[in-house]
């Protein structure tokens, strides 16, 4: 989610929040052809991806900008195989999860003191995976007997604010992995 405040009573100022989300999930997949996958139950794949901005510019004289991005992306698994000639077996449970949010605000606030434009822009990025049995590249053979538990969070966070009459620029990353054979 995206949240943008402007205020103004005489000059133009900048406030812009844009935030992307993506996941991806999967939970038994069989690509590329030859294949035979036996699970036996219990199997919960859960990828979530979260990013929320606040951006707020705000001014009575002069032109501050504020600029949040936040960027979020999920990946999970559980058995996915690919490339052919493939055997896997498990029998039961394989637990894979993932969690990525990205969450930046900046605010930017031209009122007082040195009477210049003021940029606040930050940016927050967060990357989550986790596999639980992926493989690849053909002639794969996967035992286990049971219980895989994969599970990845990733947060990112950044707070950006000019009301000290300076300019700032701040990005933070979390990136994570998590794999399971």
């Amino acid at each position: 989610s995206a949240y943008t405040d402007t205020s103004v009573s005489v000059r133009s100022i900048r406030g812009e929040g844009s935030s992307t989300a993506s996941t991806d999930g999967i939970g038994i997949r069989l690509l590329d052809r030859d294949g035979t996958i036996i699970n036996n139950s219990n199997l919960t794949v859960i990828s979530r991806a979260q990013a929320k901005t606040y951006a707020k510019a705000h001014s009575r004289d002069y032109h501050p900008t504020a600029v949040a991005t936040a960027s979020s992306d999920s990946l999970a698994r559980g058995i996915l195989v690919g490339n052919g000639n493939n055997l896997l077996l498990n029998n039961g449970d394989v637990s894979v999860m993932s969690y990525a949010n990205a969450h930046a605000h900046a605010y930017s606030d031209e009122n007082v003191g040195v009477f210049r434009v003021e940029e606040a822009h930050g940016t927050a990025y967060a990357n989550a995976r986790a596999f639980g049995i992926q493989t690849g590249n053909g002639n794969n053979v996967i035992t286990n007997n049971g219980t895989i538990a994969v599970t990845e969070i990733s947060t990112a966070s950044v707070w950006v604010d000019t009301e000290d009459n300076d300019d700032e620029y701040r990005t933070t990353r979390a990136t994570g992995s998590a794999v399971g054979i």
